[in-house]
């Protein structure tokens, strides 16, 4: 199974049978390895390092919080609880009651540098195993672990200490990538190392991973530029000059002059079909319940979803189809188009021209969050396909209804209480 994480490095290794809930939350460093019939609930987020490994059988759960340290091990069949219903003021601790009947606990978990887990071992919320320390095999964890200490037992006792690592940081290449976010003293030079040079931009999300490693592998000349949405366009960008713009789920709209510097095209691959050009494409579709999407690569122009179509790949959605299960098979189609039309550069073949042109003009951001807003004189009917097309997780807007002039969102509460604030904040 293909999944969409917040964030994850160059290496890592998901076992087939591994299963994971909120993804969209989860980081994961370079080369870490998550085996087979794993159980992982990203709850209110998991920051998972560099060269970390999670065994077969491992439990990730409660909705809390878990950072796992760089080097870190946790065994087969290890229970990590980041939170927990709780019996106090007379709550039932059922997880499936309404919220007006649990009283969860919701911890952050923290599990240091070269720490070690053992084999079916529990570790309580809130605790935090310091570096290098070692919890034996049949192990309960209630309280910190210090580091470099061994621990066994149920509950946990010290039973010795471990000697600190010798080694240094295992050294990993650097990718030539540029966060937006970096200053004008760390420009990159544009040196030529091929025939064609290649500009790619990119989010920090798994599919454009995957196209970023794509270009790594199969060019020599390239300049790679990811951002979240929100950052400003990095200013050298406007110094760039070369052959090729791809923006794939790039967070940017490209100002003219950049495009200008691109010498001989400038592609977008769009998540969408020329149906639905702009933003909220797949909220629209759903919203007006079709039964075929697709994915759209097109030339770039200044305004946004409006340049001649290069091709697009069309495929069938069903009544079932949510926001979630629809961006998940448009990513699988959005790659396999991006390596169709890739594979022609490689080959130096001309790029193919479709006959379809944009159906409308892009939908903006007003647009989506007018789709939003539900009304208690709605029908039945239009209330649900609204609230169907808005309710997922990560959205920009949430759909929302005004009640004696206050205004409420359906959110996931975990999601609201973590995420929220901080777009109130922007």
């Amino acid at each position: 199974m293909m999944y969409e994480f917040k964030k994850v490095g160059r290496g890592v290794k998901i076992f087939e049978t591994a299963k994971i809930i909120k993804p969209g939350v989860i980081e994961i460093g370079d080369y870490s390895e998550i085996d087979d019939f794993t159980f992982i609930y990203g709850g209110r987020g998991i920051k998972i390092g560099k060269f970390v490994h999670i065994s077969r059988f491992v439990s990730i759960i409660g909705g809390g919080e878990l950072h796992l340290g760089d080097y870190s091990v946790l065994a087969d069949g290890a229970r990590v609880m980041t939170g927990t219903d709780t019996y106090h003021g007379g709550y039932r601790m059922s997880t499936v009651l309404p919220p007006d009947q649990r009283n969860p606990k919701l911890s952050l978990i923290k599990i240091e540098k070269d720490a070690f887990v053992g084999a079916n071992s529990i570790i309580h919320p809130g605790i935090t195993i310091g570096e290098g320390a070692i919890i034996g095999s049949n192990s309960l964890v209630l309280k910190d672990i210090e580091p470099w200490t061994i621990n066994v037992g149920s509950p946990t006792r010290v039973i010795g200490k471990r000697p600190k690592v010798k080694f240094e940081d295992v050294k990993i290449p650097e990718a030539p990538v540029v966060k937006s976010e970096e200053k004008a003293e760390k420009e990159p030079k544009f040196e030529k190392k091929g025939d064609m040079s290649l500009l790619f931009l990119m989010k920090p999300t798994y599919w454009c991973d995957v196209a970023r490693r794509f270009i790594e592998e199969n060019f020599s000349n390239y300049l790679i530029v990811e951002g979240e949405w929100g950052d400003p366009i990095p200013e050298f960008l406007y110094e760039w000059e070369g052959d090729y713009i791809i923006s794939f789920l790039s967070p940017w709209i490209i100002p003219l002059k950049i495009l200008e510097n691109c010498k001989i095209a400038a592609m977008n691959f769009h998540p969408a079909p020329p149906e639905y050009p702009g933003i909220g494409c797949y909220n629209f579709a759903i919203y007006d319940g079709v039964k075929e999407y697709g994915v759209t690569c097109h030339i770039m122009l200044e305004k946004v979803d409006t340049g001649s179509i290069i091709a697009v790949t069309r495929f069938p959605i069903y009544g079932s189809e949510t926001i979630v299960s629809l961006k998940q098979k448009t990513m699988i189609y959005l790659t396999d188009l991006f390596y169709e039309v890739m594979d022609r550069l490689i080959k130096g073949e001309e790029l193919p021209r479709s006959d379809e042109k944009w159906a409308r003009r892009p939908f903006t951001r007003k647009e989506f969050q007018e789709l939003c807003k539900l009304r208690l004189d709605m029908s039945e009917d239009e209330f649900s396909r609204r609230l169907k097309a808005t309710y997922f997780p990560g959205a920009l807007d949430y759909p929302n209804i005004k009640v004696g002039g206050k205004v409420y969102y359906f959110v996931d509460p975990d999601e609201f209480n973590k995420e929220y604030p901080k777009k109130l904040e922007k």
